[in-house]
């Protein structure tokens, strides 16, 4: 077997030459790479799994709970998201179709805000630039992922698509986030 990558961007396997784009070698193998690490579920498909967990679980916290350290969901895999953060607001505004909650926490001595973004179907998007704000940096690069921890690229929070997790690294302490969640 005999792997050769020229500048033609061909290759050569078992002595057959190939002309693929490096680049589509490339996505195809962290294709492969991010669906092993799922245990063979496509990302969309895990989304459809745990999304709704924590949407549900998320519009269960009562507003006596604020301040409270939170239990959160177990995932598909056995994970346990927000587990340990602590629950600072629910900044939702259902007649708009935005559901956002605020959580605090601690990792390795650094204080972190985490944002639940998603808005319902039928509304308008919500720009995530607007809100919610950052009174620290937010984590590089852009500091919006989806649940799954894979970056989002949007500017805004789409109408009937994926929860955006926001992450916000704070500059000053904040006593109302003491928490001890290991993330």
């Amino acid at each position: 077997m005999f792997l050769y990558v020229n500048r033609r961007e061909t290759f050569r396997l078992l002595g057959v030459t190939y002309r693929w784009a490096v680049k589509s070698i490339a996505a195809i193998s962290a294709f492969i790479v991010t669906s092993a690490v799922r245990g063979e579920m496509s990302l969309g498909r895990w989304l459809e799994q745990n999304e709704p967990k924590v949407r549900a679980y998320l519009l269960a916290l009562r507003p006596e709970q604020i301040g409270t350290n939170v239990s959160g969901v177990k995932l598909s895999e056995g994970k346990r998201e927000i587990n340990g953060y602590r629950y600072l607001a629910n900044l939702s505004q259902p007649s708009r179709g935005l559901y956002m909650f605020k959580f605090g926490y601690t990792y390795r001595g650094n204080q972190f805000e985490a944002h639940y973004i998603w808005v319902a179907k039928g509304h308008r998007s919500h720009d995530l630039n607007q809100s919610p704000l950052c009174s620290g940096n937010w984590i590089e690069p852009g500091g919006w992922g989806v649940l799954s921890g894979d970056q989002y690229t949007y500017q805004e929070a789409q109408p009937g698509e994926n929860i955006v997790v926001t992450t916000c690294q704070l500059t000053l302490p904040n006593p109302s986030i003491n928490t001890d969640a290991a993330r």
